[in-house]
């Protein structure tokens, strides 16, 4: 139910009333469920296809021993091989970081200290691609997380980023302290996401990008691994215009404060 009295000129003043807020929290939780099953799924699919890629993975790595390397057409029979055998083990690797729950080893982390280092790491990639990257750090409070997991996070949201501005452009990475919260945003100046598409990119196996260039599971693990830590992720895009990723990261509860 939508209540537009006391609205300002030129605003909408939205009023959800119980109903309204009990049918978000049923969806957000038929949500979770989903999110738990296809887990579970995407583990069994995982483990069921390891153990016969490891048999092919040994197999091919003994015709590239027995092969003597003057055999003609050898390198262009063996190569795609190797490249088949390279994306399923990273389709295999992906099932996995989806299935798999937040790790319980947590830390007090800066998040602004991991998105310096992942800068850094960036920068001549960033230069390659002619990306410039606009840096605005606050200071912020330290949230309970795992390290890793946030690395992980922050570096697919840059990853996706890049893949969308192939001719350039400029990424913005920031993060600020709001209330409660370390808002991190990536954003960039790439192809943006069509309106009709933004409901579906946190989906699990949901991809804008070509055949073969991705899973569809890369925002899904990143919205699953903020909702376990008590956080949020939105998206704002304008096709042709860019995609602004916006992360709220609850601050650390100290004891004794």
């Amino acid at each position: 139910v939508v209540d537009l009295v006391g609205a300002l000129p030129g605003h909408l003043l939205l009023v959800i009333d119980d109903q309204t807020q009990r049918k978000l929290l049923e969806l957000h939780y038929g949500q979770s469920e989903k999110l738990a099953s296809l887990g579970e799924m995407a583990a069994g699919v995982a483990h069921e296809v390891k153990n016969p890629l490891a048999i092919i993975r040994h197999a091919y790595e003994l015709l590239v021993q027995i092969v003597p390397k003057e055999v003609e057409g050898r390198d262009q029979a063996l190569r795609p091989l190797g490249a088949a055998i390279g994306r399923i083990d990273e389709r295999v690797v992906n099932l996995l970081d989806f299935a798999r729950p937040a790790q319980e080893t947590q830390e007090l982390v800066d998040p602004t200290d991991i998105l310096r280092q992942l800068i850094d790491l960036e920068q001549k990639h960033a230069e390659h691609l002619g990306i410039a990257i606009e840096v605005r750090l606050g200071e912020v409070s330290s949230i309970l997380v795992n390290r890793d997991m946030l690395k992980d996070v922050f570096l697919n949201l840059i990853s996706n980023a890049f893949a969308a501005m192939p001719d350039g452009g400029k990424l913005l990475i920031s993060a600020e302290q709001r209330d409660d919260w370390v808002v991190v945003v990536v954003g960039d100046t790439g192809t943006g996401i069509p309106q009709e598409h933004i409901r579906q990119i946190f989906e699990p196996f949901y991809s804008t990008k070509p055949p073969g260039q991705g899973t569809g599971l890369g925002l899904a693990i990143v919205h699953r691994q903020i909702q376990e830590i008590g956080g949020r992720i939105e998206v704002e895009s304008v096709p042709d215009q860019g995609t602004r990723f916006s992360l709220y990261l609850p601050v650390a509860v100290v004891s004794g404060q």
